[in-house]
């Protein structure tokens, strides 16, 4: 019982991919989809672990595929950590104030645009948006786990 919700939680993940991909933001989008990618395949070798502990499989490495799951669990992490960068950037791009206090300005190579980056004011967008900090702060520590 518990192995068929596993595998149906695997299915959602693949599911979800399609319902990413059309985020408007490609970065997002990309981000999202390669996170929900790697989860799913994540899931899916804890089910053939899980299946050879059981003793249904017997002819895999054990080791193989518990270092694709490890490697399937990184990418997934440093996915969602690359998505938390961006959107903490956009966020500070959205909100920067050039005449507003101590600021430091950088100019774009993409489109030579200048943004203003105020320390006071990042601070102040990160403690606004406290579900992109704590994500941020969750993905960088997961990211050692794997």
């Amino acid at each position: 019982m518990l192995s068929v919700l596993h595998f149906g939680r695997t299915l959602d993940s693949w599911y979800t991919c399609k319902s990413q991909i059309n985020y408007p933001d490609i970065v997002i989008a990309t981000t999202l989809t390669l996170n929900k990618i790697s989860g799913a395949i994540l899931l899916f070798c804890d089910h053939v672990l899980f299946l050879y502990k059981l003793g249904f499989l017997k002819n895999i490495t054990q080791d193989k595929w518990s270092d694709l799951s490890n490697r399937s669990w990184l990418f997934s992490i440093a996915m969602g950590l690359v998505r938390d960068i961006y959107e903490i950037i956009e966020l500070w791009k959205r909100n920067s104030n050039p005449k507003q206090g101590i600021s430091v300005v950088v100019r774009s190579k993409q489109d030579n645009s200048v943004v203003a980056f105020d320390p006071v004011n990042a601070i102040r967008v990160l403690y606004a948006n406290k579900p992109i900090l704590l994500d941020t702060i969750k993905n960088s520590c997961d990211i050692l786990i794997p």
